[in-house]
C-alpha cells in the first residue's frame, strides 16, 4: 500500500464518519421531529445552592460561545475552528495556552478527556499535528495542537458551511 492510499482512506474514512454524525444529529434534532422535546440542560435554578461554579449552566453562553462558534456543533469542528482562529504557529514559537488541551476545553466548555479523545482521532486522520513545546506562563514544556494544510483546508470549509446556512 501506498503513503497516498493510506492518506486517501483516512481522509474517506473521516469524511463517511462526519457525514454518518451529521445525518443523526441532524435526525434526532427539534427541527427534524417538530414537536419532539429535546433534553435541555438544567437552569440555574434547578440546581439549587450546593452546585459549584463549574457545573453552573449559563443560558447566554448555550447559543454561542466566544469568536461564534455554537455549541451544537461538533466537538471536532469546533476544535479546528478554534486552532484556526488562533492562527499558525511557527516551528520555533513559544505556544499561547489556547493550543494546549487545557486551553481548548476551557474556551470550548467541554470536558478535558472528552477533548483528548477528539484531538486523537483529528490527529490521526492527519487534521492535528502534536509536539511538545514551551508554552507561555507554563513552567514545564507541554503538548501543543496545531492544524495541518489538510486542517487548516477542513477550518475553510466549515466557515464557509456556516456561512451558506445563514446567508
Amino acid at each position: 500500500m501506498t503513503w497516498l492510499e493510506v492518506t486517501l482512506g483516512v481522509i474517506g474514512g473521516v469524511c463517511v464518519g462526519w457525514f454518518a454524525h451529521w445525518s443523526f444529529r441532524r435526525y434526532w434534532s427539534r427541527e427534524s421531529h417538530g414537536s419532539r422535546e429535546v433534553a435541555s440542560p438544567p437552569s440555574n435554578e434547578d440546581r439549587g445552592p450546593s452546585s459549584s461554579s463549574s457545573e453552573i449552566f449559563r443560558p447566554d453562553e448555550s447559543v454561542t460561545l466566544r469568536r461564534g462558534i455554537s455549541k451544537g456543533a461538533s466537538t471536532a469542528g469546533r476544535v479546528i475552528l478554534h486552532l484556526a482562529s488562533l492562527g499558525r504557529l511557527g516551528n520555533d514559537e513559544v505556544a499561547r495556552v489556547g493550543f494546549t488541551q487545557r486551553g481548548m476545553a476551557e474556551a470550548l466548555e467541554v470536558r478535558q478527556g472528552t477533548l483528548a479523545k477528539v484531538v486523537s482521532r483529528l490527529e490521526a486522520a492527519g487534521v492535528v499535528e502534536v509536539d511538545r513545546r514551551h508554552v507561555s506562563g507554563e513552567p514545564r514544556r507541554l503538548k501543543v495542537y496545531r492544524l495541518t494544510g489538510l486542517g487548516e483546508s477542513v477550518a475553510k470549509d466549515i466557515r464557509r458551511q456556516r456561512g451558506a446556512k445563514k446567508g
